[in-house]
């Protein structure tokens, strides 16, 4: 009868590892990472650090491209974006995408630098 006491222990411990493991990963920051390693990152969460080179705005929707040292990658943004412009610098926190066989960036924050 010392079975169903273990079994509820166990229960419990995997649910507070779980729940511990959604909790952490909330509070773990992206790596920041190069265009080019993009390629390696897909679904994941990264940050990217370089300059606007072109800048597609739509209602409801907004894609710049951004390049670094290395490559240039696609950044998608919802909302409003009028602080990104052409020569801007940026850091852009997001998740790697494919879309239609490209890398893209979905954008969860955008910071313009100074």
């Amino acid at each position: 009868m010392r079975r169903k006491p273990m079994v509820g222990l166990t229960l419990i411990m995997c649910l507070v590892g779980l729940f511990s493991l959604i909790l952490m990963a909330e509070f773990v920051e992206p790596k920041i990472v190069n265009i080019i390693e993009l390629e390696n990152k897909v679904e994941q969460r990264v940050i990217i650090v370089g300059q606007v080179i072109r800048v597609t705005q739509k209602p409801t929707v907004n894609f710049f491209d951004i390049k670094d040292q290395t490559s240039d990658v696609t950044i998608v943004a919802f909302g409003k974006m009028d602080k990104i412009s052409k020569g801007a610098n940026v850091n852009v926190r997001g998740s790697v995408e494919i879309y239609e066989g490209e890398l893209e960036v979905i954008a969860d924050q955008i910071e313009v630098l100074i």
